[in-house]
């Protein structure tokens, strides 16, 4: 074929009428314009996060080794203690974000594993719902707390999850299933190497088949037989699929030893708490929840029993955690999109919305929000330092690596993560409760609170420096006792350390007999205890 005949065939496929005349899909062109705002967003880069920084040190060892690491090498209290990171995969990831591009990297991580949230559940609402407006607006109001997300393992979860519900859908519909179902075994490898949520991936394909059974028994006339096999065969897959992971079984051994641990079911995490309207993530989900209630109640078309039954499972399902509420979310959208077809307001709107708009202006639109977004981005990055000041001993660590100050640390849990990044000092504890387990935890919490019995706990590990919270009891009870002296303090954080001989000199030269103890702010509210649980 001659260049002249090609470019006649772009011509024919594209006419020379200018950039408006481009017909952009309004519906991709809306998600578009939102996820330009959303680019590179401050908070997104994991830097805020506790948990963020053991999962970028476990991410550049495996890059540096090419090995998973089988120990604890990051606290004093664990060394050398065994510790499945089955989650390497997603701390890979990460890794190679900070890599490449520092925290702007991480940021981009977190962007595409959103992105990808947003865009699959955009395609699970156009299969339902034909004007790409509403659809689009459907798919990104659901999905508005995942742009509150951060680089963590759980984002490639939320990611898959949206790839599994389209999936699904299509497998659900489509008569030729082969490469669909090769694409659900494949998401489910990645997902269990990606993170432990895999589990909710097997029970959302429980609850579809379960929908299917009772829609039967309801509707005789249903032939759901052949779906219910194919979905079986698919849970049978997928299940099968999640022992393929460098630890085989031992991977599944390690979600059933977080479910077990107390510090779950007492919701010690806070991710982990039972769903509530008091976070972003829990009213959003009631509030989506209780649209579709009201839409079935008023709307023009009755449900069917299978997509409430998926309704109620899914949304029981949601209402267990805060973490959960996402994957719910994620698996109400196909619900919410036929609830949503046929309804006259969805009728009427799809008569009045143009279903194609002009390329150069949504180019336009794109280009504006994302110049505004990295504005903000710029500004909320300064923003994100200082809150990191405050929440992070930040100052503390840079005073012991300027004094050599080198021992068995005491710390809070919620910084030991970011002190195991940045400090000298192998740390007492960090996130990884299912490594600590109850009993270390527990012993870290209350002897870090002071509970009867916390110079008998703290005498069994017997750690020589403390680097804890200003407001916390256990600074005032070791100043009390004697036992250590403050030789830093600022109204966040200080540096205690053990009276023994080593830091005779050194305690002699900067301790300080009172601390900056402030219980109220600049508007006399209480000020919360930054730092620990």
């Amino acid at each position: 074929m001659s260049t002249t005949t090609k470019l006649k065939t772009v011509r024919e496929v594209w006419p020379s009428k200018g950039m408006g005349a481009f017909p952009m899909d309004a519906g991709w062109a809306l998600v578009l314009v939102v996820a330009a705002g959303f680019f590179l967003m401050p908070g997104s880069d994991g830097r805020a996060d506790g948990d963020f920084w053991w999962h970028l040190l476990y991410g550049q060892w495996v890059i540096e080794r090419h090995e998973i690491p089988a120990v604890d090498w990051l606290s004093w209290t664990m060394d050398g203690g065994a510790y499945t990171v089955t989650q390497w995969l997603g701390q890979v990831l990460i890794a190679l974000g900070w890599k490449f591009a520092g925290w702007k990297g991480t940021a981009m991580v977190t962007w595409v594993a959103t992105m990808t949230v947003v865009i699959m559940s955009y395609q699970v609402a156009r299969r339902e719902i034909s004007h790409s407006v509403i659809a689009a607006i459907l798919a990104l109001a659901m999905t508005t707390p995942f742009w509150s997300s951060y680089a963590r393992p759980q984002i490639f979860g939320f990611a898959c999850m949206a790839i599994l519900v389209w999936l699904v859908e299509k497998v659900k519909s489509s008569k030729s299933r082969q490469h669909d179902l090769a694409m659900v075994a494949a998401t489910m490898i990645a997902w269990t190497n990606l993170h432990g949520s895999y589990v909710i991936g097997l029970v959302y394909l429980g609850v579809v088949i379960v929908s299917y059974l009772i829609d039967g028994a309801f509707n005789k006339g249903e032939d759901n037989k052949k779906k219910v096999m194919v979905l079986g065969g698919l849970l049978v897959m997928a299940t099968l699929a999640t022992l393929v992971n460098p630890f085989g079984i031992g991977a599944w051994q390690y979600v059933v030893e977080i479910s077990g641990l107390q510090t779950t079911k007492l919701g010690v995490i806070t991710e982990w708490n039972p769903t509530s309207l008091g976070t972003p993530q829990g009213s959003t989900f009631v509030l989506m929840s209780l649209a579709v209630l009201v839409a079935w109640g008023i709307g023009d078309v009755r449900p069917k029993v299978r997509d409430v039954v998926m309704f109620v499972g899914m949304f029981l399902v949601g209402m267990m955690a805060v973490r959960q509420t996402y994957f719910a979310t994620v698996a109400m959208v196909p619900i919410a999109a036929r609830c949503l077809t046929g309804q006259s307001m969805t009728s009427m709107l799809d008569t009045a919305l143009p279903r194609k708009v002009g390329g150069a202006i949504w180019l336009g639109a794109i280009a504006v929000a994302l110049m505004v977004g990295q504005a903000q981005s710029n500004w909320r990055n300064r923003g994100v330092e200082h809150w990191q000041s405050q929440v992070f001993p930040v100052s503390a660590t840079q005073f012991l690596d300027k004094h050599d100050i080198k021992g068995r640390l005491f710390n809070e849990a919620t910084a030991g993560g970011w002190m195991a990044f940045h400090g000298a000092n192998k740390v007492f504890i960090d996130g990884r409760l299912d490594l600590f387990g109850d009993r270390g935890f527990f012993d870290w919490y209350f002897t870090r609170q002071g509970a009867p019995g916390w110079d008998k706990r703290l005498a069994q590990t017997d750690p020589e420096i403390f680097v804890i919270q200003t407001q916390s009891p256990l600074t005032s009870l070791l100043m009390a006792s004697g036992k250590a002296a403050v030789v830093y303090s600022d109204t966040q954080y200080s540096v205690l350390l053990k009276r023994q001989d080593r830091f005779a000199g050194l305690i002699e030269k900067l301790e300080i007999k009172e601390v900056p103890f402030e219980i109220f702010g600049p508007k006399g509210e209480v000020k919360p205890s930054l730092g620990g649980w």
